[in-house]
């Protein structure tokens, strides 16, 4: 079974949503938790990977953006602050609102920050971590305009919306993965026992074969040597026959 990525879950959907809200870019990025644990998150930080699992963009951006790479959490400022941040979003209309927070973007450019003036980023939230004190997002959203924009409120519930749908969304996938690499994991160890039981059994036949192949030298040995102990019996009889013979003539004489 292959597997299902993003662009086949929501390609139509959020573009055609982006073209509504009139933006210039929009995409999905994925947390990767490693040595996962609740009692310290700021454990997590140097071991959480970042995904980009999909993007879009107007036809006429030539901003390029590939999917599917992967970087380390620290590598973004702005995204680590908005990691922070989650399960709150975060929002700017204009370059310097972002300024006063002082982010400035290193490593890896996925913001554009040089041409982009509006951010909306939303955290996605697990929806049975949302009453948890403690909730790690799965992602962010973010959405991206170059000019400077307020977001209105219906922008913002349509992003929350959004947000919901990719979550749950993400978890299945998730799910559905977990599933298929147990499926998987138990077949092997099945294919794995057939073999051995195939390999006792041919053993078990080879044994068998062997035994009969004994039993057969055993009788041939048996009536060999059965053969050899007919000749001097037979002779002893002859010999007893003459001495009887020869006590006969005897007697006679």
């Amino acid at each position: 079974m292959g597997k299902q990525n993003m662009d086949d879950i929501f390609d139509s959907d959020i573009a055609s949503t982006a073209e509504l809200l009139k933006l210039d870019r929009i995409f999905i990025l994925r947390f990767k938790y490693h040595n996962f644990s609740f009692q310290d998150l700021s454990k997590l930080v140097p071991f959480t990977e970042v995904e980009i699992v999909y993007h879009w963009q107007k036809q006429e951006d030539n901003f390029t953006l590939r999917q599917n790479t992967g970087f380390q959490l620290f590598d973004s400022p702005l995204i680590y602050y908005c990691w922070q941040k989650s399960p709150d979003l975060f929002k700017i209309s204009n370059k310097n609102q972002l300024e006063k927070i002082n982010i400035q973007e290193q490593k890896i450019d996925i913001f554009s920050l040089n041409i982009s003036e509006s951010l909306l980023i939303i955290p996605l939230i697990s929806l049975r971590n949302i009453f948890q004190q403690k909730s790690l997002p799965l992602g962010l959203l973010v959405m991206i305009n170059y000019k400077q924009r307020r977001w209105q409120v219906g922008d913002i519930e349509t992003g929350k919306w959004m947000a919901k749908q990719i979550s749950t969304a993400i978890i299945n996938k998730q799910t559905v993965e977990k599933v298929q690499s147990l499926v998987d994991e138990r077949t092997a160890q099945l294919k794995v026992s057939l073999d051995v039981q195939a390999k006792l059994g041919q053993k078990m036949r080879d044994y068998i074969e062997e035994l009969k192949r004994l039993n057969r030298i055993k009788d041939e040995f048996i009536a060999s040597l059965s053969d050899a102990l007919k000749t001097p019996l037979s002779n002893i009889k002859t010999g007893i026959k003459m001495l009887k013979l020869i006590n006969k003539e005897s007697l006679i004489d």
